[in-house]
Parts: structure tokens; sequence; C-alpha cells
């Protein structure tokens, strides 16, 4: 029972530690981003440079692992042998992909605005503030919550 207990309390102490540390990363990208634009950089120009370097990194991992999922299926395909009306697949099938397009194209929108958002409240503000920002969220949505 005691190895059980202090099992649990190391678990508690390594999650508390991990929010801790990502708060510390993220101040310190705000400081490192507001000292960035007060170099001359415009946030619109430092997003499209983190998009940029987002993609190079990880553009090959998700070209092999796409990769290793198409032979997969390929293999699967092969040992099931499975028949479909070509005209019902193909309009499911297409319907799947232009909903898994969409989805990247909206995310990848959403992704840019909040940075960009991000980077324009440390510009007008500071990166204390900016940090704060987003910390704030779970409380408004307690008080909102609270007063329905």
């Amino acid at each position: 029972m005691v190895e059980y207990m202090k099992k649990e309390v190391v678990e508690d102490v390594v999650i508390v530690a991990g929010l801790i540390g990502v708060q510390f990363f993220f101040a310190g990208n705000s400081v490192l981003l507001g000292y960035l634009m007060s170099l001359g950089l415009k946030p619109f120009t430092i997003v499209i440079f983190f998009s940029f370097s987002t993609f190079l990194v990880v553009s090959p991992f998700a070209v092999h692992f796409e990769s290793l999922t198409l032979i997969l299926q390929e293999q699967m395909a092969q040992t099931i042998d499975i028949e479909v009306d070509n005209s019902a697949g193909f309009h499911l099938l297409f319907r799947v992909n232009m909903i898994t397009h969409f989805s990247y194209i909206f995310d990848i929108i959403w992704v840019s605005l909040f940075q960009f958002l991000f980077l324009k409240g440390i510009n007008l503000s500071s990166p204390a503030m900016a940090t704060a920002m987003p910390n704030l969220a779970p409380a408004l949505i307690f008080i909102i919550a609270w007063t329905c």
C-alpha cells in the first residue's frame, strides 16, 4: 500500500512540475518574441518564419508515417479483398477527403491567426500580459458557467 501511495505522489509531482515547466517555457517564449519585435521584426513576419520552420521540421515525419500508413492499407485491402460499388465508394472517399482537407486548411488559418494575435498582444502591451491572458480563459469560463 505504501509503494502505491509513493507512486501516486511521484505521479502528482511530475504532473505539477510539467505544468509549471510549460508555463516557464511559455513565458520565456513571450519574452524572446517581445525582444525580437523590439528589434524591428513585424508579428506577421514572425508567424511566417515559425510556420515555415515547423513545415521543414514536421514534413519529413509526416511523409514517412503517411507512406507507412498507405503500405499498411494496401496490405489490408489485399488480404481482406473487399468489393465495394465504385460509385458509392468514390463518393464516400471524396467526402472524407474533402472534410479532411477542409479541416487542415481551417486549422492552419486558426493557428496562424492565434499566433498573429498573440504577437500583436505582446507588441501592444507586454510579454507578461500576453502570457497571463490565456490563463484567464478557465476562470472566465467558470464565471460564465456559474452565473448561468
